[in-house]
């Protein structure tokens, strides 16, 4: 057997007789380190500092297959700021299992290893010694240095790192992976990572309650919040904030206002709406966000007259629509929303009529006519939206798109509300920045296509090139409606504060070009300087004095609980307010499930046939009007289903509907809430109906489901078509500016 000394204060010990007898062997013989730790330790070397011995040793166990660790250090004297003077390194299996836990399952490496090493600090060197007490372990070097906590522990740069990781909302095992790529004979898991992150939440807030720690968070990232209680128990039910770069943007542009709820995002359920604003360039933005117990109309009304309040003047009148209307309309009723004038609205109006009640579907237009055309017609119809100025904005799709992205930050509906708001921050501060770059490229860039048009001369970097793009379009039907001698409905100058074709044929023909005056301050703005607002000074010394003054003529218990009050909102970390309970049942979009209890009940609730108004709940994609024929087929199958006995039925197919594929009675509601919506042609050959999830990108995630994937492979369909539409452009332009000019763009954009 021979030694040899690696220079780096490690042996390395090697057979002869092992080469011999095995010549594919390394040779590498286990050691009996009980006989080689003296001398592993043993050499006199003299350190400079504490730290330098303690990651010597730490090092040199390691390399021997044992884990050093700092047993305790002594100063020089009681004050902590005196320096260290002595250490001692003990393995980490020293000591005896102490551990007393009962109810979480527990255990200990601790077996009284006695290897024990000394460093002292040399007074007259100004050096570290380093010596050997007990060169003995009672057991065999580590095979798997991970089993080992403190091998496994994190360096402060990679604490660092976890920590910068883990606020750009990385994963775990993201952060692992990058740690080990830097560090590859880092020896930390997947818990590790995890334990950092506790760590760092721990830290970070402030406050023992979470309504302390999510006021803190509003108290130093400077949002403006206000909360709502309920008086019999102190409990918060709503809670409504604004980030102070979104106040900024907001009173930049005021003109529309689009509000949405949304669900999952947090712990207690709470419904999260959201209100998002649109620019001149048309970029989306969030102006508020509000936290509420449950989706009813006064907890809208509550947010509005937060905003409202946060108005230093009054708006002038704007229009705000919601989608909420449309998505309980079928497809077919496209075409009679879109209808530019009111002659037109009555034709289309007209040949729907006649269509429902020759196919004797007279109860339908009947219902929809009463239901919606009557009341609500001025909201989504567009020869009446297009009277007042909407910038092009019917439908909050917009918002919907800021609740995909604040969910793609979550990853999961348990979020704490701290949490989720350190998110906003992060997507309002991207925001701003998006803004400041579109308004710099509107004043700065010249588009091509916008140059070849002399009317436009007197836009160019003074209005958005949304504006200059929507004109080009104008421009381009001019010619259409020239040709057919149409008019041009004035829609765009109505409704977007553009001229129209007419108002520019009058433009052209007088040889001049647009005015700056003619185009809508909305398109004109391309800064965040406030639109219709003016600061208003808060002489703080007047309300505290009125507040003092108040206070000081109130009794004094009732001065103990005005005084709290005012604590807890000027100092945070002192709120006693209690954080929402977790929300049962808030009125959202129920599950599946739900709907399907829902409709079970309809059917049990109709004892008569001829009822007025349908009571079938619709479905989220479609507005399915129950037929008499349904409710009695429903009322049979239910009358069945009570008469056979409690004991299992077997499962049939629904061919007594028209679906013989569809096995199974639970699939009866479905069927009738769809089957009108489906030509009959297709009812013997559909196997499956399955209502995805309503989020703005139901129709690619169809298309999933009919390929055979899962529904939340829609962002690869969606991608697989921009590919398609982006390789073969030629041909699809071809075939989509066929059907309107321009047609190939808009479903482009559309879809990008």
């Amino acid at each position: 057997m021979s030694w040899w000394w690696d220079g780096n204060y490690g042996f390395q010990v090697y057979s002869n007789e092992s080469l011999e007898n095995n010549p594919q062997s390394s040779g590498v013989q286990e050691v009996n380190w009980e006989e080689v730790s003296s001398d592993v330790y043993s050499n006199q070397r003299n350190f400079q500092s504490r730290e330098q011995l303690v990651d010597w040793a730490i090092q040199r166990g390691r390399e021997n297959g044992y884990i050093l660790v700092t047993r305790r250090s002594r100063r020089k004297g009681d004050d902590p700021t005196e320096p260290f003077i002595k250490v001692w390194l003990v393995c980490d299996r020293h000591g005896e299992r102490a551990s007393t836990a009962t109810v979480r399952r527990a255990g200990s490496k601790k077996i009284g290893c006695p290897f024990k090493l000394e460093g002292e600090y040399q007074e007259n060197t100004g050096d570290w010694k380093l010596t050997v007490k007990d060169d003995s372990h009672n057991h065999d070097p580590s095979q798997h240095l991970e089993a080992h906590s403190f091998a496994r522990r994190l360096s402060q740069s990679e604490q660092l790192l976890v920590g910068k990781l883990y606020s750009q909302n990385m994963l775990p095992r993201n952060i692992l992976a990058t740690i080990r790529e830097q560090n590859p004979e880092s020896s930390c898991i997947k818990k590790d990572i995890y334990n950092a992150k506790q760590k760092i939440k721990k830290e970070t807030r402030v406050g023992e309650t979470p309504m302390q720690i999510l006021k803190n968070l509003f108290f130093s990232k400077k949002y403006v919040y206000y909360t709502r209680e309920d008086p019999a128990t102190n409990i918060v039910e709503e809670i409504f904030f604004v980030h102070q770069k979104s106040y900024k943007m907001w009173r930049a542009f005021p003109h529309v206002l689009m509000i949405d709820a949304t669900y999952k995002t947090n712990m207690y359920k709470l419904p999260f709406v959201q209100v998002v604003g649109v620019t001149s360039t048309h970029h989306s933005f969030c102006v508020a966000h509000t936290f509420i117990s449950k989706e009813r109309e006064e907890n809208f009304v509550s947010v509005l007259l937060q905003i409202k309040a946060m108005l230093l003047s009054v708006w002038s009148r704007m229009a705000s629509f919601t989608d909420e209307d449309w998505t309980n309309f079928k497809y077919s009723w496209l075409v009679l929303c879109e209808s530019p004038m009111l002659d037109i609205y009555q034709y289309n109006f007209n040949r729907i009529y006649e269509r429902l009640y020759a196919a004797k579907r007279g109860r339908v237009i009947d219902y929809v006519t009463k239901n919606w055309l009557d009341p609500y017609k001025e909201n989504f119809v567009s020869a009446w939206s297009n009277r007042n100025l909407n910038f092009g904005q019917h439908i909050t799709n917009r918002v919907k798109s800021q609740h995909s992205l604040l969910k793609s930050y979550l990853r999961n509906a348990n979020s704490s509300l701290d949490r989720l708001v350190g998110f906003v921050d992060e997507i309002v501060s991207d925001q701003y920045y998006q803004l400041q770059f579109g308004f710099g490229t509107s004043l700065i860039r010249k588009m091509d296509s916008h140059i070849a048009i002399e009317l436009f001369d007197n836009l160019h970097g003074k209005v958005s090139h949304k504006a200059l793009d929507l004109l080009e379009n104008e421009w381009y039907k001019l010619s259409h409606i020239r040709k057919q001698n149409a008019t041009c409905g004035c829609q765009l100058f109505s409704s977007c504060g553009l001229p129209c074709a007419c108002r520019l044929a009058n433009i052209e023909a007088t040889g001049g070009i647009i005015p700056l005056d003619a185009v809508d301050v909305f398109r004109r703005k391309l800064d965040l300087k406030p639109s219709f607002f003016d600061d208003e000074n808060v002489d703080v010394d007047k309300v505290l004095g009125q507040v003092r003054n108040k206070i000081m003529s109130q009794p004094d218990q009732v001065k103990r609980s005005m005084l709290s009050r005012i604590a807890g909102v000027v100092f945070p970390s002192k709120s006693n307010k209690k954080a929402s309970v977790v929300q049962e049942d808030t009125r959202g979009r129920p599950t599946l499930k739900k709907q399907q209890q829902r409709k079970q009940d309809v059917v049990r609730n109709s004892s008569f046939i001829g009822s007025q108004q349908s009571k079938c709940d619709p479905t989220k994609h479609n507005s399915y009007i129950a037929s008499q024929e349904s409710i009695q087929a429903s009322s049979v199958i239910q009358h069945r289903r009570s008469t056979k006995g409690k004991g299992k039925q077997p499962q049939d197919d629904n061919a007594h509907l028209g679906f013989p594929f569809i096995m199974g009675k639970n699939a009866v509601n479905t069927i009738n809430c769809f089957k009108d919506s489906i030509p009959s042609l297709f009812y013997p050959y559909i196997s499956h109906i399955h209502d995805v999830n309503p989020d703005g990108n139901c129709g690619f995630r169809s298309v999933a489901l009919g390929l055979g994937l899962n529904e939340k492979r829609w962002l690869f369909i969606r991608q697989q078509l921009l590919h398609e539409m982006d390789n073969k452009e030629e041909w699809w332009r071809t075939v989509f500016d066929r059907v309107a000019f321009q047609e190939y763009d808009r479903l482009r954009q559309t879809i990008d």
